[in-house]
């Protein structure tokens, strides 16, 4: 919305057009094989330009936590979701949907990361349509993912 804004005000006279699409968020669900939501879990969406605050109290008290726009907290958001023992299902993503995509585990990964970076933490699910226990490690999930990165490293790269 703010890059239609800003043109609209620039480029007066040019038409700007909002496509339906889907989220990063559906995009990184759907590339990685992780479950948003399921029966009565929650959905908590957290853009995180102006750093990671509320991200402790929405791990502590919710069940999947989507944590957008992190890449200059990055390190603060991973410590976060590692002290909430939450990082092991925890999958990163950035680019989705372009040539140089990078989907893979959030273990591991270390800053800087692109601006435009999206972090899926699913809930703890421990049966069918509640809460599953046992699940996929993130790293089976992410195998075979076109531009998937097994065993972390650092993602570097401008943000799309």
């Amino acid at each position: 919305t703010y890059l239609a804004q800003s043109v609209r005000q620039r480029a007066q006279g040019v038409e700007v057009e909002t496509v339906p699409g889907i989220t990063a968020m559906q995009d990184l669900a759907a590339r990685s094989g992780t479950v948003l939501t399921e029966g009565t879990e929650s959905l908590t969406l957290l853009p995180l330009t102006g750093g990671a605050g509320g991200l402790r109290a929405a791990l502590a008290t919710g069940d999947t936590v989507v944590a957008y726009k992190f890449g200059r907290v990055a390190d603060e958001v991973l410590a976060a979701v590692a002290d909430a023992g939450r990082l092991g299902d925890a999958v990163y993503g950035a680019r989705t949907g372009l040539p140089d995509e990078d989907v893979r585990p959030a273990a591991g990964l270390t800053g800087p990361v692109p601006y435009l970076s999206t972090l899926i933490v699913p809930g703890h699910r421990t049966s069918l349509g509640g809460k599953l226990t046992a699940r996929e490690p993130m790293t089976e999930r992410c195998e075979g993912i076109e531009g998937a990165s097994p065993g972390g490293g650092s993602s570097t790269g401008e943000g799309a």
